[in-house]
């Protein structure tokens, strides 16, 4: 039946796995229904993981702010592979979160010719000064990145 691999029934599979408590609130606002905001929220990596192993079965994905959820590669790893299949991502916000071997990713991503992303943010990130000349030099090649 299609409903069984419908993006909540896969996030409460993980909920399950990691033995979690599954967020009693809603991934899309009626307001922004192609945004997933869970800006603020000091989700952390352990309850993140869930919300990350769905996200690229989700339709039509323009924007995700994670922005000051204490994550780390833990969580950035997943995440920023699955960037790649997230064809209509226009903006990502990483900002406040701890950004270090999931950079090699990141640059990997904005390096891609194929990459939709317009905007990203990562204003307080623990990005390091070696990584972060990176991303600058993976973002001179970007034909996409309008905003930083």
């Amino acid at each position: 039946p299609p409903h069984l691999n419908s993006p909540r029934t896969l996030y409460y599979q993980e909920v399950l796995k990691g033995q979690l408590l599954p967020f009693p609130l809603l991934l899309r606002r009626e307001d922004q229904p192609f945004s997933i905001n869970f800006a603020h929220k000091g989700i952390g990596d352990a309850r993140m993981l869930p919300i990350i192993e769905m996200i690229d079965s989700l339709p039509a994905v323009q924007s995700i702010n994670f922005c000051d959820n204490r994550l780390t590669d833990v969580s950035l790893m997943p995440l920023t592979a699955k960037l790649p299949h997230l064809k209509t991502l226009t903006s990502l916000n990483l900002n406040e979160n701890d950004i270090d071997e999931s950079s090699a990713t990141i640059i990997d991503y904005l390096s891609d010719q194929e990459c939709p992303l317009i905007e990203l943010f990562l204003d307080a990130s623990d990005v390091d000064d070696l990584e972060c000349a990176k991303i600058a030099s993976a973002i001179e090649s970007n034909t996409s990145i309008q905003v930083l």
